[in-house]
């Protein structure tokens, strides 16, 4: 054999790399900020969805309450749809809301309401009640009993309530074209949430 000439092989060794630990740094910091960003939303949007779940509960649990008050004392729960049409932007008679409200049979009528007020005149014990989301104000002055008045101050605070009442009388209030005053008797009430 000849001799051939050999080859220079020569074997290179891979050079290092360096790292770059400024990349790197850049990197984890981004990545924090996206991970971070990402669990604020995610925890975000998991406590409204959670608080909208409960009110939704509470609102159906208020529904639910309302609902069984009006079925025990078959009582009329809107009574406004009963008043006649007298024509845009014109009120009601007091008539048309005594007949809503009293009706020929006496039925007994639901109204969601806030505290005003609890007096005691000539021995008896009135609670004064103001209707809420109705189109025609109401001041309602109910008779109570001692066990009802209960109901009424067992909190600090003035809450609203659901009333069923008899209504015996029902005016307009002085100088208000939309407000009207009912006095009653009030069968029973439930505070709301």
């Amino acid at each position: 054999m000849k001799n051939e000439p050999q080859e220079n092989v020569s074997l290179a060794v891979p050079e290092r790399r360096r790292i770059d630990w400024g990349l790197v740094g850049t990197w984890i910091f981004w990545l924090a900020v996206i991970g971070g960003g990402a669990w604020y939303l995610t925890h975000y949007f998991l406590t409204q969805a959670r608080e909208h779940h409960i009110a939704e509960i509470r609102q159906q649990q208020k529904d639910a309450s309302i609902v069984a008050l009006a079925l025990k004392y078959n009582a009329v729960t809107n009574w406004e749809a009963s008043l006649p049409d007298r024509g845009a932007g014109e009120q009601p008679f007091s008539i048309d809301v005594a007949r809503a409200l009293i009706g020929s049979n006496q039925q007994p009528v639901l109204i969601e309401c806030n505290l005003d007020d609890i007096v005691e005149k000539d021995g008896k014990i009135i609670a004064g009640l103001s209707s809420v989301d109705t189109v025609n104000s109401l001041s309602l002055k109910l008779e109570c009993s001692p066990g009802q008045l209960t109901i009424f101050t067992g909190t600090n605070q003035l809450l609203s309530f659901v009333v069923v009442a008899r209504c015996h009388e029902v005016q307009r209030l002085p100088g208000d074209d939309e407000g009207f005053s009912v006095k009653g008797e009030l069968l029973e009430a439930i505070p709301l949430p």
